[in-house]
């Protein structure tokens, strides 16, 4: 008899070399898999009937669980059962079935972009210190994560060429960015006074830049360019990425973002082809309104 239990040593490998999922996030499948294990009975995985599965939703809304909780299980589940499609230990993925009747999930209305003239203040509203400046900037141009940000240090600044190196937050790869060319003098300041393995974007003692300080001064700038509160890096993010989709091919898009699927970057792909060596001097923040 194969249970759950029995298969899970396979599939976390797989989630972890293969798709290459970060440790805390595979911990939840782990953990969610057990729970889903345990309310079977501990039965073989090829005899858990779709029965079974609604039985486990039933517990957990009975028991007063989030919806967003109990569809995360229902996707690691799913996501568990395709693995063992290719494995031919199943044949049919019978959480998805099992999906149709779980709780719908709230929607939500998020504003996840910035207006033009957001943008453009973001970049261009002066900032308290040449750090700050540099770091807004980055945000601003490149769309970077808040992690890869904090994590520059001087020897990944390549002025010769007028490029950074930017150490991947997922995936654990490296990828390489043009330097805005508005922020060279600056970055040139920052440079002068570091060691090359020093952080380019220090904090207060002189080392990593950590979230809280980090976030505090973000928030600060936005309340200098007068705007909204609930403004996130990440929307920069989802704004620079909207806007350059027009002007590159999705697989240089993907190496632009760092995205380890094009799936996610298909999302922002809507026109055709750019050219990365051209696309500084036609970033949209470039032309003035």
């Amino acid at each position: 008899m194969t249970t759950i239990v029995d298969l899970l040593p396979e599939f976390l490998e797989h989630l972890e070399d293969e798709r290459q999922l970060q440790p805390q996030t595979v911990r939840v499948y782990h953990l969610d898999l057990l729970q889903i294990h345990e309310s079977v009975g501990g039965k073989s995985f090829a005899k858990i009937t779709l029965v079974d599965i609604r039985d486990f939703m039933r517990a957990m809304k009975r028991d007063g669980w989030k919806v967003t909780t109990i569809r995360r299980k229902l996707h690691a589940l799913s996501t568990f059962y395709e693995f063992q499609i290719l494995n031919g230990i199943v044949s049919d993925n019978l959480s998805r079935h099992a999906q149709r009747l779980a709780p719908k999930r709230r929607r939500k209305v998020h504003r996840k972009l910035l207006t033009a003239d957001e943008w453009r203040r973001f970049a261009t509203t002066p900032a308290d210190t040449i750090r700050d400046t540099v770091a807004w900037g980055l945000l601003a141009w490149l769309g970077i994560r808040s992690s890869e940000l904090r994590g520059i240090r001087v020897q990944d600044i390549e002025l010769e060429s007028q490029t950074i190196v930017i150490a991947e937050g997922k995936g654990g790869n490296q990828r390489r960015l043009p330097l805005p060319p508005t922020l060279i003098d600056d970055v040139k300041k920052l440079m002068w006074e570091r060691q090359p393995d020093d952080y380019l974007l220090r904090g207060k003692e002189g080392e990593y830049w950590s979230k809280n300080p980090y976030y505090n001064a973000f928030n600060e700038h936005l309340e200098r360019c007068r705007l909204e509160p609930h403004i996130t890096p990440h929307w920069l993010r989802h704004t620079v990425a909207s806007n350059l989709a027009g002007q590159m091919h999705v697989f240089e898009l993907r190496e632009w973002l760092g995205h380890i699927s094009t799936r996610t970057t298909e999302l922002y792909v809507h026109t055709s082809p750019g050219s990365l060596q051209d696309l500084m001097g036609n970033h949209p923040l470039v032309h003035k309104d």
